[in-house]
This record gives C-alpha cells, sequence and structure tokens, in this order.
C-alpha cells in the first residue's frame, strides 16, 4: 500500500521504482483528488487506487482484487475520473 504525496520523495516515482524493479502489485491510498495524477498512478502500474475518503471497507476490497490480478478504483477516485475529461491538457 503506496501513499502518492509523500513527505521526502514522489509517491509516484517510488511506484514505478516498485513496479519495475521488485515486480510488486501496489495499491495506492491516497488523498490525491487531481485526476491527471490518479491517471498516471495507475498507468505507472498502481493496481487498485483508494481515496483515503472513502470507508474502511474498500481499501480491503481493493487488496482483494489487486490478490486476484484486477483493477479497482474506490467510489471517491472513480467519481473524480468520472468527473474529468477523458483527455485533459498536458
Amino acid at each position: 500500500i503506496l501513499d502518492l504525496n509523500l513527505p521526502d520523495m514522489d509517491g509516484t516515482s517510488l511506484l514505478v521504482e516498485l513496479v519495475g524493479r521488485f515486480d510488486t502489485t501496489v495499491v495506492v491510498l491516497t488523498g490525491e483528488s487531481e485526476p491527471r495524477t490518479i491517471r498516471a498512478a495507475h498507468v505507472m502500474g498502481a493496481r487498485s487506487i483508494v481515496s483515503k475518503a472513502d470507508p474502511s471497507e474498500h481499501i480491503v476490497r481493493a487488496l482483494d482484487r489487486a490478490v486476484e490480478g484486477e483493477h479497482y478504483f474506490s467510489p471517491g477516485i472513480a467519481a473524480v475520473l468520472d468527473a474529468a475529461p477523458a483527455h485533459e491538457p498536458r
């Protein structure tokens, strides 16, 4: 489980390193609400992404799905992505 907002480093950089170097499954638990950052985390290898604002049951659901090799977005994350344009300007 990884938070994207770390005090001493960029969480997305650590995500890339974890997935690339250790071939591990990563579930992101985050307070991030920027769609571009959430999409980037998914593209960079996050198996599941859970908003810290969602009930804790979604962490368990995300972990279960990740173990099964599936992707999962908690309701808070899905709402952020659904509200954003599919292709935001860079």
